[in-house]
């Protein structure tokens, strides 16, 4: 975590490393640390990769943007990968942790990892905000090979979007 030159403006970045992870709730924790500052920030998962040219996330006017990035099938997916959140977005929604916190599916317990990026969508959604996908194409290492999510529960053949 710490402050960066990013898209031409200096912005708090959180940038994770999945390996120092206690348990799969970390990064859950990690992120509700940093929506409980209540300052804008952006979140870049330790396997994007940020092409010479930033994206224009920390300057964009909009509250909440993603830049896409290739994910098993599908060549523009977005989620936590590289996102910004705005102050005044977490200020509407300071229980937003809180609320999903608590929910789970089949194959993931409450505040597991593999399940953020659909929760915060899901809850932010619901809630009438939109997200800005308007933003340049980011790389993703990826797991080279394999068509399923880092884990095993998401393959193409079990989930795929349209």
């Amino acid at each position: 975590m710490g402050a960066h030159p990013f898209g031409g403006r200096t912005v708090r970045v959180i940038k994770f490393i999945p390996h120092s992870f206690d348990n799969d709730g970390t990064y859950f924790h990690i992120l509700e640390k940093a929506w409980e500052r209540g300052e804008s920030f952006i979140n870049v998962e330790h396997d994007i990769i940020i092409p010479d040219k930033d994206p224009t996330l920390a300057v964009c006017p909009n509250d909440w943007c993603a830049a896409p990035y290739p994910y098993l099938d599908r060549p523009r997916q977005f989620g936590l990968g590289c996102v910004k959140f705005s102050d005044a977005l977490i200020a509407r929604h300071q229980t937003m942790f809180e609320v999903i916190g608590t929910w789970y599916n089949n194959d993931h317990p409450p505040k597991h990892w593999c399940t953020l990026d659909s929760w915060t969508y899901i809850y932010l959604i619901e809630r009438g905000e939109k997200r800005c996908e308007n933003h340049e194409l980011v790389g993703h290492e990826g797991h080279p090979g394999k068509m399923s999510s880092a884990h095993g529960c998401l393959t193409v053949q079990r989930f795929a979007i349209p």
